[in-house]
This record gives C-alpha cells, sequence and structure tokens, in this order.
C-alpha cells in the first residue's frame, strides 16, 4: 500500500514484519513485537514451536495477546488514507516532493511543483502556469487537429474512389461476362448453321444418289427378269422331242435369242465426301471472317476519358454527354475527352484504319506511354502525340510543333502506319492511299495509339469515330 500527505510516516509503523502488509487482527506476544495473527500461526507452524520471528525469543501460545490498540490504530489509519486518496484524486501532488503541482516544463514535458523548479534537473528551463500551456499546448492541438482532419478527409476521399472502383471493378466484369457470351452465341449459332446446312447437303446428294441408284438397280432387275423368261423359254425349246414342233417354233425361238438388250451403262454414284469433310476447319474459318471484327486495334477501357463512350467490342468510340461515373486510376484521361489503343508497340510495322465519317472535331494518331492524361493537354510531338486532326469541320491538319500544318481536304477513313525502327507516323487515305502526312521522330518508349473523337463543344458532332475492320487475305 503506498500513501501520501501526512500520514505516509505510520505506514512502515503499521506494518506486519512477516507480510510488510498494513496489520489485519494485530496479536502480540510477551517480547512486545506485533504480528498478524495469521502471519504469525502460519510461521510458528513451519518452524514447528513458538518463536518470536524478530528476537528469536521462545514463549508458549497461550502467552500470545490480541492488541485492540493497535488495531484501532489501524482501523484509523485506514480511514483516513481513503480519504486522503479520495483528496488526491482532484489535488495532484509530486510524487518525489509531496508538494501540489502547478507548473509544466517545455523542456521535459512534465507537471512539476516549485520545488522541482528550483532542483538541477530543471535549471534554466523554460517552465509557465499550467493554465497557460495548458492555452498554448490546446493551440498547438487544435492546428495538429486541422492537419489529422485534412488527412481525414483525403483518406474519406480516397476511400470513395476506391468503393466506386470497386463498384467499377464489377460493372465491368458483368459487361464483360455479357459481351463474351454474346460473341460465344453468334459463334455457337454460326458453326450450328453451318453444321446444319453441310448435313442438310449430305443429306440431299445422299438422297439423291440412293433413287438413281435405286432407280438403276429397278432397271437392271427388269432387264434380267426378261433375259430369265428368255433363257426359259429357250432351254424349253432345246428339250423339245418332237422336232416338227421345234422346228415350226425356231424362228420365233431364234428372234427370242438374238434379241438381248444393252449392257446397263456405269454410273458415278457416289459421295463427294472430300466436298464436305476435306479441309472443313479451315473452309468454315473463311466464311466466319464475315461475322469477325477483324480490326487490328481495340480500345483501352481504363484509358477512357469519363466523357467517352465505348462499344462493346471496344472498336467504336464517342463523345458523351453525361460523365459517367469512373475511377479516376492514373492511366485515365480525365479533362481531355481521348481514349489509347489496347497494346503498344516498342518495334515493327503496324497500320490501323479509322472511319471519322461524320466527326466534325476528331484527333487521331500515336502517342508515348508517358505522355500527360490529366487536365488541358497539348497534342504535339513535344509532348509524346504525332497526330493529325480536325477542327469543326473545316480545318484539317498536322499536330506539329510550334504550329499547325495545314493539309488538305480530311477523308473519311484514315489509314495511320507506324514504323517504329524508321521513327516514322504515317497518314494515308484509304480511299486512294494518298499521303496525307508523314511525321519523322526518334522513338525510345512504348507507342500506343491515340484517338481523341471531340475537341470542341459542337452539338453537331454527334457521330461516332470507328476502327475500321481490316481484310484478311487468304490463300486458296
Amino acid at each position: 500500500m503506498e500513501a501520501g500527505g501526512k500520514i505516509s510516516w505510520l505506514e512502515d509503523e503499521l506494518s506486519c514484519p512477516i507480510c510488510q502488509d498494513i496489520f489485519k487482527d494485530p496479536v502480540s506476544p510477551p517480547c512486545q513485537h506485533n504480528f498478524c495473527c495469521t502471519c504469525l500461526m502460519s510461521y510458528w507452524k513451519k518452524k514447528g514451536r513458538c518463536e518470536c520471528p524478530v528476537c528469536r525469543e521462545i514463549y508458549s501460545s497461550n502467552d500470545l495477546k490480541w492488541n485492540r490498540t493497535l488495531a484501532n490504530i489501524v482501523e484509523s489509519f485506514l480511514k483516513e488514507f481513503t480519504k486522503e486518496q479520495e483528496t488526491d484524486k482532484s489535488v495532484c501532488v509530486c510524487s518525489e516532493h509531496k508538494e501540489v503541482l502547478k507548473l509544466f516544463c517545455y523542456e521535459e514535458q512534465q507537471v512539476i511543483c516549485v520545488v522541482c523548479l528550483h532542483s538541477s534537473k530543471h535549471e534554466n528551463h523554460k517552465c509557465r502556469p499550467l493554465e497557460e500551456a495548458a492555452k498554448d499546448s490546446k493551440e498547438e492541438l487544435k492546428i495538429l487537429m486541422k492537419s489529422l482532419k485534412s488527412k481525414k478527409m483525403k483518406f474519406s476521399g480516397i476511400k470513395n474512389d476506391y468503393q466506386l472502383t470497386l463498384k467499377h471493378i464489377k460493372s465491368q466484369a458483368l459487361r464483360a461476362e455479357k459481351h463474351i457470351k454474346q460473341e460465344f452465341q453468334k459463334l455457337h449459332s454460326f458453326l450450328h448453321n453451318e453444321e446444319k446446312t453441310l448435313m442438310s447437303n449430305l443429306r440431299r446428294e445422299e438422297e439423291q444418289h440412293l433413287h438413281l441408284m435405286r432407280q438403276k438397280i429397278k432397271e437392271v432387275s427388269e432387264q434380267m427378269a426378261s433375259l430369265n423368261a428368255s433363257i426359259q423359254s429357250i432351254e424349253s425349246e432345246l428339250s423339245q422331242q418332237d422336232s416338227t414342233c421345234f422346228l415350226l417354233n425356231l424362228p420365233a425361238t431364234r428372234q427370242r435369242a438374238n434379241c438381248t438388250p444393252q449392257d446397263p451403262e456405269t454410273v458415278s454414284a457416289v459421295i463427294n465426301v472430300g466436298r464436305y469433310v476435306g479441309s472443313l476447319q479451315y473452309k468454315v474459318w473463311k466464311k466466319m471472317l464475315n461475322i469477325i471484327n477483324t480490326v487490328s486495334v481495340t480500345l483501352d477501357p481504363n484509358t477512357a476519358a469519363p466523357w467517352l463512350s465505348l462499344s462493346d467490342d471496344l472498336t467504336t468510340m464517342g463523345y458523351s454527354p453525361i460523365k459517367q461515373q469512373l475511377p479516376d486510376n492514373p492511366e485515365r484521361f480525365d479533362s481531355c475527352v481521348s481514349v489509347l489503343g489496347l497494346e503498344g508497340f516498342t518495334s515493327g510495322r503496324h497500320h490501323w484504319d479509322v472511319d471519322v465519317t461524320g466527326q466534325s472535331s476528331w484527333c487521331l494518331g500515336v502517342a508515348k506511354e508517358s505522355i500527360c492524361r490529366k487536365g488541358i493537354i497539348k497534342v504535339d510531338p513535344e509532348n509524346g502525340f504525332w497526330a493529325v486532326g480536325l477542327m469543326e469541320g473545316n480545318e484539317f491538319y498536322a499536330c506539329t510543333s510550334p504550329w499547325r500544318t495545314e493539309l488538305s481536304v480530311s477523308p473519311k477513313i484514315i489509314r495511320v502506319y507506324l514504323d517504329y525502327k524508321a521513327g516514322k507516323v504515317s497518314f494515308y487515305n484509304l480511299e486512294n492511299m494518298a499521303l496525307l502526312y508523314t511525321f519523322t521522330d526518334s522513338f525510345t518508349e512504348k507507342l500506343y495509339p491515340y484517338f481523341c473523337p471531340y475537341l470542341v463543344p459542337d452539338t453537331k458532332n454527334i457521330s461516332v469515330m470507328k476502327i475500321y475492320p481490316q481484310k484478311v487475305l487468304l490463300q486458296d
């Protein structure tokens, strides 16, 4: 037990020498030393004799007396100690000097008493009264609180972004799953119809050949029956014993014997199996190209600005007047209504065709992976773009620096041709393959197809920009 204030000195005098705690039922042997009754009994039992734990005097257990006076003092002490503890709850005192705490040391960041102030430990330290120090500290904490609240708001915003991303991920997965099922349903339906058509043609050819062969078999069977009848009649005449009757019937018999049908014609009625199973997968695949979107580039929806609307197959894009709720991930454009292709290039030659029919404002070409995607963007080679564009339906230009280069009339379908090693980006009119413009530069990082179907406010610009499918050349 610890005690402070005026009665703390009594604690040592009122403690049992055995348990070192305040006396409980104090007893005194003849030597006048005091002990807790329970403690002394346990000590005697352990020793096996009645001996004073302090002076080692031996005496009889009958000489032990309960110390009423000491018990009353202990009771009064405990009451006073409890009262002092309740008082200490409102008045804090220095544990070292037992003085009321009135000062705050800024160097040690401790609450101290007046005696502590003049001690060597706090010599030359900046100390202030508790109320003044508390006021200063509260102002300091208020400033820190502003930073914490600002940080909390930032974390809250990030959490909201995370929740939006979580929702977007689920939406992406659902849309992708739906599109995958639709695409495979088209393929399944196409293959099923191809199988049905081939089986129907096979059955039709089978029936035609079977019908022909059945007819030929019937004709041969009828001729065989006629031959059998003639043979039986002639054999009957040959077995005739009466010469007169045989000779009388000889002209008719000779005529019957000379009347022989022509040999049946050779008929080729077998099924042309090769027409159905020869290179079957290749033939079906060639037909499948008619339903497959053979674009060489697809769009990356994770880079599309919230003002862009993309088709499910990621080949068509257009301006959306309503901003979509999309995560502001680092690779996404925000203010500039743009989108990149899904795959980038670090070597080789590549080309893709873009249909801009009906678009009054657009821009397209290639862009470096490290381009700025946030805020207002200037499209030119110095900023990592090699592109051409159309402004307000009549100004067709190459995005050169520092000034644009005006070009001829804008075509409807443009071919973008990238030769990475040669450092060239060329643009062609797909209708006549006339060269529109060529950028020459030195490429050092990955390049992506770049598309921007909307540049200026224009309510007429409602058409979409579409990646044009390319012909697949097959050798038969």
